[in-house]
Formats: C-alpha cells, sequence, structure tokens
C-alpha cells in the first residue's frame, strides 16, 4: 500500500505503508522556562523579586509557574516575591507548565551575606606619659569588620565632659598627641557603616 504525497489534516487518520495510522496530530513541544531574580545577592533578610514572565511556549500557551526558593519557599504564578531570612548560596527554580501538560525548568543562583553589624567596642585602653607633655594611648582591638576608631577626652571633673579630638583608621591601636597640664580621661569606640560600638573602658593621667 502507497500513501500521496498530501498532507493529512489534523486528526484524521490515514494507513501508511507500514500498515501503522498517523491521525496527522502536531507532537507537542515543550515550553521555554526563563527567569530573573532582582536583587541576585545581598544581606539578609534579603527580600528577591522573581519575574518568569518572559517564559513561552511555541505551540501553546504557558498554563501555570511554581517556583522553589532553595530554602524551602514556594510560590505559583508568573512573578513572586520571597524573603531569605538567613545567609547562604540558594538555587531558586521556575518550572512552566504548556496547556498540553508539557514541562520546562530553570534555575536562578542567590546568594545571600550575612547580616552587617557595628563593630565590637574596643577594650583594654590605657594611657601613659611620653616625653614632654605628649600623651600615648593603646587599646585592644576586638572588631574584625571596624572603619576605624573614635577618641574621646575629657578633663577630670566632678561631671566629664567628653568630646572628640582624633579619628584612628581600621587596626590601628595606638594614638597619641602632646596636652596641657591636667588630668585628662580618655576613651575609644569603633564604628563603621552600620552604626559605633560600645566605649572601651575610661583611662586617665595627669600631664604636669
Amino acid at each position: 500500500m502507497t500513501t500521496s504525497g498530501a498532507v493529512p489534516e489534523p486528526g484524521v487518520a490515514v494507513a501508511l505503508a507500514t500498515g501503522d495510522w498517523f491521525t496527522g496530530a502536531p507532537v507537542n513541544q515543550s515550553p521555554v522556562a526563563r527567569a530573573t531574580a532582582t536583587p541576585g545577592s545581598g544581606t539578609a533578610p534579603l527580600v528577591v523579586t522573581f519575574d518568569g514572565s518572559s517564559s513561552s511556549d511555541p505551540d501553546g500557551v504557558i498554563a501555570s509557574s511554581a517556583w522553589t526558593f532553595g530554602d524551602g519557599g514556594s510560590a505559583a504564578g508568573q512573578t513572586a516575591n520571597h524573603t531569605y531570612q538567613t545567609a547562604g548560596s540558594f538555587s531558586a527554580r521556575l518550572t512552566v507548565t504548556d496547556n498540553q501538560g508539557a514541562t520546562n525548568t530553570t534555575t536562578l543562583s542567590i546568594v545571600v551575606n550575612p547580616c552587617a553589624t557595628a563593630p565590637a567596642a574596643p577594650s583594654n585602653l590605657i594611657a601613659s606619659n611620653g616625653s614632654g607633655r605628649i600623651v600615648m594611648l593603646k587599646w585592644s582591638d576586638n572588631a574584625s569588620n571596624e572603619t576605624g576608631f573614635y577618641v574621646e577626652r575629657a578633663e577630670k571633673a566632678k561631671s566629664l565632659q567628653f568630646s572628640r579630638i582624633a579619628t584612628a583608621g581600621a587596626n590601628v591601636t595606638t594614638y597619641s598627641q602632646t596636652e596641657a597640664a591636667g588630668t585628662w580621661v580618655y576613651r575609644v569606640q569603633s564604628f563603621n557603616g552600620v552604626g559605633t560600638s560600645g566605649y572601651s573602658n575610661s583611662a586617665t593621667i595627669r600631664v604636669r
């Protein structure tokens, strides 16, 4: 048995030379999943907007979209917002299903950094006399994320009125300057873009 070169209409069964039957119905093509995440990285808690609206199907329509965010969370719909509460690397997954049940998946990498914090306070501040009227300060740096240190001074009296006299850089643990005669009290605190630490202990010294 032979067949003509005519293309059958969809749904019309024709006999092939092999004895099989061909209905003329086209084979369903899988959809294509496409997704974006904004932002793709940041500090916890990180709110990310997911968008799968550019997904497509070559011979039909996208019937459903399902998200999993890699941290146990999930959502449905072309777009979704999700908050990552903890630091880590996560694989967010979008699965799209077309109107005939075929699926396709794409993944996005999300990087969440630890929450930024103010630095730890310095400690063990000591003050000593140098030559002339130079006062030398030394302290322990207890932070790993400081931008620098503020040095404050007050004249010893019934009520201490501290004022900032200097800024030292990150990892610096000494400061010195020439002072007028008197009794002076010093304290130091660290700082970064988030805020300032508590103060170190106070150190008192007399300059003659």
